[in-house]
């Protein structure tokens, strides 16, 4: 069997959740008409819709995000009236309710009312696609990391691909590390490739995640969620690697515009600039404009975007993205 030890390290860490959320769920299914508006805060029986669940119950009722202020002006019999007739419009409207592990609705999707049949899928079931796939493939994999969310019982397992290490340019000096993720809970599942890079001596790697393919609740299909976990794994990030390997080697041949370096130094700037002492020190050590004023011999903050989207500063592209 291939990737044999990888897949017994997943099975043996997924054990644990597994036992404990098996014969829990975070499904229910309602109806709008079955919701409560109280005033700020809406209620599935006695059950309080979190921020995202609340946006996206408010967005089917077609109404604003601060249409709950109007209860703070109305009567109380005016805006339970009013609440009624706007909740009635849509009552018939079918939804999945997601739960958290202290009862709280935290998402919910539109039910898919056209299915033939229901796709159940529980974290078992994701856990056993990917041993699976795993079992199949040619590439070697190892488990970097697996975690649990309880919040939301949902799990995130990363693989490493042994084989795809990606070489920038040939002579082992930046050697990129890649592999894909997989997210899921019981209605919601991810997939994404990762990239990481040496950048510290030390041995820390700076983690970059790639495309992301995402398969919510109206559209779960067992069968489309296996072809996803097997391609990710099958392929192994080959594309992908091709792509990155493509675009590092062109900004090895160019140098960043004036306006790329200042978007750049923006970024940190944003961060925390000078109330933050780590991104000050970045700051200063990588973004002194100065040189651009005594190279041009005019004021670069008073040049136009045009001018200064062409103006070269001099500087290597892959030196200053990936210092």
């Amino acid at each position: 069997m291939n990737n044999k030890e990888t897949i017994s390290e997943i099975r043996e860490r997924a054990e644990s959740v597994l036992n404990k959320v098996e014969n829990e769920s975070l499904q229910r299914e309602f109806k709008v008409s079955d919701i409560t508006i109280k005033e700020d805060q809406i209620f599935l029986g006695d059950t309080i819709f979190a921020d995202r669940a609340k946006s996206k119950i408010l967005s089917i009722l077609r109404v604003k995000r601060n249409f709950s202020d109007y209860a703070k002006q109305m009567e109380p019999g005016d805006w339970r009236s009013v609440s009624e007739k706007i909740k009635t419009s849509q009552g018939d409207t079918s939804l999945i309710a997601q739960y958290d592990d202290k009862g709280c609705i935290v998402d919910m999707f539109n039910k898919n009312i056209n299915k033939k049949r229901p796709d159940d899928m529980r974290l078992r079931n994701y856990v056993d696609m990917i041993c699976e796939s795993l079992s199949e493939t040619d590439q070697p994999y190892s488990l970097k990391d697996m975690l649990f969310l309880p919040q939301h019982k949902q799990m995130d397992i990363s693989l490493l691909n042994r084989d795809a290490d990606i070489d920038i340019f040939g002579n082992g000096r930046d050697v990129w590390h890649s592999g894909t993720s997989f997210t899921f809970n019981e209605l919601d599942f991810r997939t994404m490739p990762f990239f990481e890079r040496l950048v510290c001596s030390n041995g820390m790697r700076s983690r970059q995640n790639g495309f992301v393919s995402d398969i919510r609740q109206t559209r779960f299909n067992v069968e489309k969620i296996a072809y996803e976990i097997r391609k990710a794994i099958n392929e192994g990030g080959k594309i992908h690697n091709e792509m990155l390997s493509a675009a590092a080697n062109h900004l090895r041949t160019s140098n960043a515009s004036i306006t790329e370096f200042e978007k750049f130094r923006n970024f940190f700037i944003k961060r925390g600039g000078e109330d933050n002492p780590m991104y000050q020190k970045i700051i200063e050590q990588y973004f002194d404009d100065k040189p651009f004023y005594d190279a041009y011999g005019v004021n670069i903050a008073n040049q136009s975007e045009k001018w200064k989207s062409t103006a070269n500063s001099g500087m290597n592209a892959y030196d200053l993205f990936t210092p």
